[in-house]
């Protein structure tokens, strides 16, 4: 009876070893996958960033081009613009 219930314990315990395991594999894969979207997100945003001039309506050389005095009349400005182009 008792080596019964050991073998019973021994393979309970290789059943959660193995889960264990699969869970932290999961979470491995889990981790390198949002590290990735965070990279591409991450990405897409500095490129984003050097393409889009309202992005940068802030920017000292947009504002002397564009004749706004901050970034909002800077901003009002490149809309303009683009709105009668």
């Amino acid at each position: 009876m008792l080596e019964r219930v050991a073998q019973e314990e021994r393979t309970l315990l290789a059943e959660v070893a193995s889960a264990r395991s699969e869970a932290q594999n999961t979470i491995e894969t889990a981790q390198a996958e949002a590290r990735k979207i965070l990279e591409d997100s991450d990405a897409a945003l500095a490129r984003e960033l050097a393409t889009n001039p309202f992005l940068r309506a802030d920017d000292p050389v947009l504002a002397a081009r564009w004749g706004g005095g901050d970034a909002a009349a800077t901003f009002a400005a490149l809309r303009a613009t683009k709105d009668s182009f």
